[in-house]
């Protein structure tokens, strides 16, 4: 098995998306929170940031408690609300959460696992990308986009293949980073 080969493997949809997504559900699943919905803002930040701390540990598979005070849990919890709910969507998600409308609580929380989730699986597959890309010599790299033209040609997009894959040469790493997406929704239609 060549070295594109192996890279693919390893940022397979299930070796990456699909494990990282369900250690996020699992860290919903196991996350007990005693009411159904938050009274107050003091209640939801505290809520959120100990959520946070929880799927960051689960997710991240941690064998210790990360030793950071909630307070600075809540900091981190404020940028992927603003990217699920808009641009006040600390406030949105704290409106749902404490009116118990549009899926609660619950609904905020599973859309920022989700949303952790997908932060890591990102980072996870582009980590593996640039390993794999800073290992390889000026003429590997243009033979690998060379092979996965080859291999892959029915599903990269059009506007790469113009001028006979040059396009793609010059974009390969992206187009990397995005394989296991476009592998995972070509299963996805076949189902």
């Amino acid at each position: 098995m060549g070295k594109l080969d192996k890279l693919l493997e390893y940022i397979s949809p299930d070796r990456t998306i699909q494990q990282i997504y369900n250690l996020a559900n699992q860290a919903l699943g196991s996350f007990s929170y005693d009411k159904a919905k938050t009274e107050t803002w003091d209640e939801f930040r505290l809520c959120m940031a100990k959520f946070f701390k929880h799927v960051n540990e689960n997710v991240l598979n941690l064998k210790k408690p990360l030793d950071i005070p909630l307070t600075e849990h809540w900091k981190y919890c404020i940028e992927p609300l603003c990217k699920i709910y808009g641009s006040n969507g600390d406030i949105t998600a704290f409106h749902i959460a404490s009116t118990g409308n549009e899926g609660g609580l619950y609904a905020v929380l599973k859309a920022l696992a989700m949303r952790q989730a997908e932060q890591y699986t990102k980072n996870e597959i582009a980590s593996k990308v640039y390993f794999y890309w800073q290992g390889l010599t000026t003429t590997e790299k243009l033979a690998a986009a060379d092979e996965y033209l080859k291999k892959y040609k029915k599903i990269i997009p059009s506007e790469l293949l113009e001028t006979n894959g040059a396009v793609l040469k010059s974009s390969f790493v992206k187009l990397l980073n995005e394989h296991p997406f476009i592998i995972q929704k070509l299963q996805q239609t076949k189902h």
